[in-house]
């Protein structure tokens, strides 16, 4: 099936190239980024993320989750950094399991807008 040169070198150059993409940590940091954004319908801005699949680690520095009405504070949520364990194998499943997710140093911002009574 794969006899032609030219289909080796097609195959061997979509699997380097597919590789690149699943491992390079720049690619993958942003998607996770853009992936979480989506998720929680606000914009999120990381200082950094790293990723250490030795350990089955990511780590996000900086994280701020912004408001969306900016009515007084600029963010709802932040932290210095978030550290998630994940579970490898749940990766390829419909549930992704987190051993553990530690926040350091995170603020919650909450805010009410009171309405009064219409009918007062």
């Amino acid at each position: 099936m794969l006899e032609s040169p030219t289909m080796k070198k097609i195959l061997g150059i979509s699997l380097v190239i597919l590789f690149i993409l699943i491992f390079n940590k720049i690619i993958l940091s942003q998607i996770i980024i853009f992936a979480t954004s989506k998720m929680i319908e606000r914009d999120i801005s990381v200082g950094s993320l790293d990723i250490n699949y030795s350990k089955k680690q990511i780590i996000l520095n900086t994280l701020e989750v912004r408001n969306i009405d900016k009515l007084y504070y600029k963010n709802i949520f932040e932290a210095e950094k978030i550290t998630i364990q994940y579970d490898l194998k749940s990766l390829f499943s419909n549930l992704i399991t987190v051993e553990y997710l530690i926040f350091f140093n995170s603020k919650l911002f909450l805010e009410f807008d009171i309405i009064k009574n219409p009918l007062e």
